[in-house]
């Protein structure tokens, strides 16, 4: 079975509710057409959080992984709280807050790099339960 856009999105958004439920995070998905995935839930403190994913590295020699956020809109701090970028491959997530994204319809990783802006974001799962402002 080849692996669709589609059926590597819902695979990476299922690795996400394992690992969230695991860690202690109630994990809720909304009805209807929203921008993001997921309400997370970490004692109290709510998140709306976006799924991405990309199964292999764009250029092999660098380990770059590319990431669309959108290719039509982009998405405001008013729409979520949070991105959960996973390295297919490698099984690696990135939790990026929005806000660092904002204006972004890309994004270049390198998880091995030495200087990359985005690797304090890697695996930090305790972003969930860091409060921030939200509507929801």
């Amino acid at each position: 079975m080849s692996r669709t856009t589609t059926f590597l999105g819902e695979e990476s958004e299922l690795v996400f509710q394992l690992e969230g439920s695991r860690r202690g995070l109630i994990i809720s998905r909304p009805h209807g057409n929203k921008r993001y995935d997921f309400i997370t839930d970490s004692h109290g403190v709510l998140n709306r959080v976006q799924v991405k994913s990309t199964l292999k590295p764009k250029n092999p020699t660098n380990l770059r992984y590319e990431i669309v956020i959108n290719k039509r809109k982009v998405y405001s701090v008013n729409e979520l709280e949070i991105f959960a970028l996973h390295l297919v491959d490698i099984d690696l997530w990135y939790f990026i807050p929005v806000e660092i994204l904002v204006g972004k319809s890309f994004l270049s990783l390198y998880p091995h790099g030495r200087k990359s802006i985005y690797n304090n974001y890697i695996d930090n799962w305790e972003i969930f339960s860091s409060s921030r402002k939200t509507d929801l």
